[in-house]
């Protein structure tokens, strides 16, 4: 776990215990034969848990004299495991019962109008899925065209009386919880007649139509941080800039502060170690616009200035960005220069001659200088200390390239300038020595210069 995720879950439990406040929610439990229940939340695709309670004649209470936000709630059961989910709003004393041999059917609740809806809702859902789920074992099994066919057109069938319950409800109910819930599944219907260009275009600019920003309790449920991770993940192209433009974009809207405060944080957690070479982009310019200008509410000092050196180290070493010298002393004890070597491509690699990876990829590597395909010099820097023992493999294996080691050096320590965690570690610089990629290994460097080349 990263610092910084150890210190939002420190920061959302802080949140959470300075909200909650007057409920008292009983469980009549036939059949359930746990020894200690849990009461949790949705918070964005987390869950959190709120308060614990032990049965008593099949009878759980979970009862405090503060109100807790609205959303969608859990029963757990000992082991975590999710056994019934609720609504929680306005109306905050009632009781549920249920039944563990079929707990959506045997649902039932006083004192809460909003659950009684709710309840009729996941009865009428689980009917057509339980249908859907028949024909699509029956779908797989049918070898027969026409029978696919009709049988496809039978679970569209379901699929669409779920899909009008819902727009029924919403219709009935504009002003209910469950209605945001359900207006925040619904994607924005778009023109048929559309090209497919102005059709993605119409699609993006409405795709948050359906979504109540500014309605804090949607953070209490999982169909916000969908929405969230299905825009930036699958309908955005995945390069800084663009997604840097469209995050920006997101926040100049109407949204409430809690909103703003979870989704700031999600893009930090995100691109501080991003999937995708290059998009830590985005956690420097989070930083920058966002949390050196206080837009995070109950933000300690100390937090803010360790995400402000995190953001700084990482921005000497961005994609694009002039590769920070290096100077060290190499196995003929004499200081090196990084800048000194001339080919058109330079790999610098951070390695240990006691990492079995590390190993692994140099051997990649020299088989990769071997073909001579690229114009390539290495700058390999040894992290370990040991140097007789680094001399000795750099020996014993023929690294024929310029080996330094990283413990002598007259430039600053290269775990601060290049962001060094773990070996090993390769950037690659092209001939103004600008870092074009980093951190791949060697099989996806071979891969990532045949892509280069070709379109360079």
């Amino acid at each position: 776990m990263t610092k910084t995720l150890f210190i939002l879950l420190i920061t959302l439990s802080t949140a959470l215990n300075a909200e909650s406040s007057n409920y008292q929610i009983k469980f009549n439990l036939d059949s359930f034969n746990d020894s200690v229940y849990y009461l949790a939340s949705y918070y964005a695709d987390k869950f959190q848990m709120i308060d614990t309670a032990s049965p008593i004649n099949n009878q759980v209470i979970f009862e405090n004299d503060k109100n807790l936000v609205g959303g969608i709630y859990i029963l757990a059961g000992q082991d975590k495991n999710k056994y019934i989910e609720f609504l929680l709003d306005k109306s905050q004393e009632f009781t549920i019962s249920a039944n563990a041999n079929n707990i959506v059917t045997s649902l039932q609740v006083v004192n809460s109008t909003d659950n009684e809806l709710f309840f009729e809702y996941l009865k009428y859902s689980k009917i057509e899925s339980d249908k859907i789920n028949l024909l699509r074992e029956k779908l797989e099994d049918t070898k027969n065209n026409g029978n696919k066919d009709s049988i496809s057109e039978l679970i569209k069938h379901s699929n669409d009386k779920i899909t009008t319950y819902r727009d029924d409800f919403i219709r009935d109910n504009p002003e209910a919880l469950l209605s945001k819930i359900f207006y925040g599944m619904k994607d924005p219907e778009i023109d048929p007649n559309l090209n497919r260009a102005d059709s993605y275009a119409a699609f993006k600019k409405s795709y948050w139509s359906n979504t109540d920003l500014t309605d804090p309790r949607m953070l209490r449920t999982p169909i916000l941080h969908s929405r969230l991770i299905n825009y930036f993940d699958k309908l955005i192209l995945q390069h800084p800039d663009t997604l840097i433009k469209e995050i920006d974009i997101l926040l100049n809207k109407e949204i409430h502060k809690k909103i703003v405060k979870h989704f700031i944080w999600n893009f930090l957690l995100k691109y501080e170690y991003p999937e995708i070479m290059g998009l830590d982009k985005i956690f420097v310019h989070m930083v920058d616009n966002y949390v050196q200008a206080n837009n995070i509410s109950e933000i300690s000092e100390s937090t803010k200035s360790n995400l402000i050196k995190r953001s700084n180290k990482i921005r000497k070493v961005l994609i694009g960005e002039k590769a920070p010298e290096l100077i060290m002393m190499d196995t003929n004890n004499q200081l090196r220069s990084l800048y000194e070597l001339n080919k058109k491509f330079v790999i610098v690699l951070f390695w240990d001659q006691e990492c079995q990876t590390c190993q692994e990829e140099i051997i990649q590597l020299k088989a990769i200088l071997a073909t001579q395909k690229y114009e390539l010099d290495i700058y390999a820097v040894g992290t370990d200390g040991n140097i007789d023992e680094w001399k000795k493999y750099i020996k014993d294996n023929n690294l024929n390239w310029l080996n330094v080691n990283g413990t002598q050096s007259v430039t600053k320590d290269y775990h601060e300038i290049y962001d060094i965690y773990s070996t090993p570690t390769i950037y690659l610089l092209d001939a103004k020595r600008a870092i074009i990629a980093k951190r791949l290994s060697v099989m996806q460097l071979e891969e990532f210069f045949e892509s280069y080349l070709r379109n360079n």
